[in-house]
């Protein structure tokens, strides 16, 4: 994401983001949004523009001015002629089908600030659904953007919050709202949509390695949203993982946060790291054959999978494993695997 200051000019880049872009990507080609800032106007945009050499520098500091709730969300006419430079670089630029159009909405606020936010959307796009999903995010996304744009803390806020998920035992987070679109995600997320072993981004939605699995993970989503209990309702799918070929555990959960916002929560959980295991198996007291041994029998291997894989014979991965279970004081495998996995977390 660019930013751009001072509506007399055509640019003028001040900060860069990833926020404003993966977050409009995802249901048009191109996006731009004029959001006011006191007496100021910031213009965010999806794409890298050509800026005005002789653009005025805009001070960025001070605290965010809350504009109060969103009283009102509608299509409107174009933004301005200030942006029609923006939107005529953009056109050219990006690539889009032929038949896509700019698509204008305007967010006030009960202070009485006004922002405007345009789309480019192809054809086979629907503006109705596309209109409702910005009105639903447009309040929390531009908070987002400022805070991060406004404080130095702000760039920050998303990976604090998250970094035990992150770090600590590597889940994807996704935040979905009822019709499958993307709203945020935590960085395991974002990659875990890149690499498209399980869940990729459509233009339509999240979608998963097949149709079949496509449907019923929609299906999912819009149980957990419609559910009448709030925060509660909690519902798991087990998709196809094309990079491992193996099914993947994936947990859906509503996330009531007002009378008209409803969000469901998908969470992929990923195993902690085998050299992780192999350390913590090594501060508890164990060789690093055993150790080794240990971190295998934490995946769930056989005696005879583990000799294949640590090339050894069975018995000694026997005789190892009994070692282990003897030295970490555990009765059996699914003990041991479940210690290591929780103190590896």
């Amino acid at each position: 994401m660019n930013v751009f200051c001072n509506p007399t000019h055509a640019g003028g880049v001040v900060k860069r983001s990833d926020k404003f872009s993966r977050t409009m990507l995802e249901f048009s080609d191109a996006a731009i949004a004029h959001v006011r800032h006191g007496e100021d106007k910031i213009i965010l945009s999806t794409h890298i523009f050509e800026t005005d050499d002789h653009a005025e520098p805009f001070n960025l500091a001070g605290e965010i001015p809350c504009p109060g709730r969103q009283i009102r969300f509608s299509s409107t006419r174009s933004a301005g002629s200030h942006s029609s430079a923006i939107k005529s670089y953009l056109s050219k630029t990006v690539q889009s089908s032929t038949d896509a159009k700019w698509h204008s909405y305007e967010s006030c606020f009960a202070d009485g600030s006004i922002d405007h936010i345009e789309l480019l959307q192809s054809g086979d796009s629907c503006p109705a659904h596309s209109e409702k999903h910005l009105q639903y995010i447009w309040p929390l996304l531009r908070e987002d953007c400022l805070s991060e744009l406004l404080t130095d803390a702000g760039k920050f806020v998303d990976d604090a919050l998250l970094w035990i998920i992150t770090d600590k035992i590597a889940s994807a987070v996704l935040v979905l709202d009822q019709h499958c679109r993307l709203v945020r995600a935590n960085t395991a997320g974002y990659e875990l949509l890149k690499s498209q072993d399980i869940l990729r981004s459509q233009g339509d939605g999240i979608s998963c390695a097949n149709s079949g699995e496509t449907a019923q993970f929609r299906k999912t989503v819009r149980e957990c949203a419609d559910s009448s209990a709030p925060n509660g309702l909690e519902k798991i799918l087990m998709l196809e993982n094309k990079a491992t070929q193996s099914l993947s555990l994936l947990s859906l959960r509503k996330f009531e946060c007002g009378p008209a916002a409803t969000m469901v929560i998908a969470m992929l959980p990923a195993p902690p790291d085998s050299k992780r295991i192999m350390m913590l198996a090594r501060e508890m007291g164990l060789t690093k054959a055993e150790a080794r041994i240990a971190s295998l029998m934490q995946m769930g291997l056989s005696n005879r999978e583990m000799a294949v894989k640590a090339k050894l014979t069975e018995q000694t991965c026997s005789t190892y494993s009994k070692r282990v279970l003897s030295k970490l004081n555990v009765n059996c495998r699914a003990e041991m695997a479940q210690r290591l996995t929780w103190q590896a977390g």
